[in-house]
């Protein structure tokens, strides 16, 4: 992977956590386009497609007071959040209820989901 499919990578994180997946509304952050924004998410050999420069990259860091955070390496423990609804930063931010309630749901769903494997085998 090289440099500017990881920064891809790393706005379409930024994005999710940011706007919950709204480029329009990520845009509006970072005071760019969003035309932009899809030109520089797209996936590569996408007619249209941008790569990120350092002049962008200072921009979006700059909107959202995060410096350096596109020069950090990956975290490998955030790389392994499960879930596409929520990010690890959005479950963070969650009250004691509401990561409460969340965790009574899995519970649920894991015992339903190994009674089926129970009975399959």
């Amino acid at each position: 992977m090289d440099k500017f499919e990881i920064r891809r990578q790393k706005l379409l994180k930024l994005i999710d956590e940011y706007a919950y997946g709204v480029k329009y509304k990520f845009a509006q952050m970072v005071d760019l386009h969003p035309g932009t924004i899809s030109h520089l998410v797209a996936e590569p050999g996408t007619p249209g497609k941008q790569l990120i420069s350092e002049t962008k990259i200072d921009q979006i860091e700059g909107r959202l007071d995060i410096p350096g955070w596109f020069d950090l390496p990956p975290d490998p423990q955030q790389d392994l959040w499960p879930f596409r609804a929520m990010t690890f930063r959005q479950y963070c931010e969650m009250d004691a209820l509401d990561k409460d309630e969340i965790e009574a749901f899995l519970k649920i769903k894991l015992k339903s989901h190994f009674k089926k494997q129970k009975k399959v085998q």
